[in-house]
């Protein structure tokens, strides 16, 4: 039984591990990502309240449907999130992806040094942790 505690302990600590390899990747993407994605101007056109928050720890969730021009063609898409600044009729920075025009987001690339950050610390602490639980094996 002591074993299988022991597995199972292992176990977590490569799962912790894994999961701060994959915010790290996702941070590395999301810096490539605004580094690809091209800089534009759009309006907000509605904001619509789509979840609220029960709870202290989450945050309401909302579509922000934003209005832009690229290459000559509008678009209309869901910015999926929300500043307390945002209000409809609003002009915002945004980024979109040249390849898929419709697919935009937010500049700013402190929320994915966020993400590397937190990743890399989970997973060092895990990676410690596990190396000291073989090591006295």
């Amino acid at each position: 039984m002591n074993q299988l505690s022991n597995t199972l302990k292992r176990l977590m600590k490569v799962g912790a591990i894994l999961f701060g390899l994959a915010f790290i990747v996702s941070g590395v993407i999301g810096i490539h990502q605004d580094d690809t994605f091209l800089p534009t101007k759009g309006v907000i056109q509605s904001m619509e309240r789509t979840y609220v928050a029960t709870d202290p720890n989450e945050t309401d969730t909302w579509e922000v449907m934003v209005e832009y021009t690229v290459d000559g063609q509008t678009y209309v898409s869901d910015l999926g999130q929300k500043k307390d600044d945002f209000t409809v009729g609003k002009e915002i920075d945004i980024l979109y992806n040249p390849n898929a025009p419709e697919g935009i987001v937010l500049p700013g690339k402190t929320i994915w040094f966020i993400f590397i950050i937190a990743g890399a610390v989970v997973a060092a602490v895990a990676s410690v942790l596990l190396v000291r639980d073989l090591r006295n094996r």
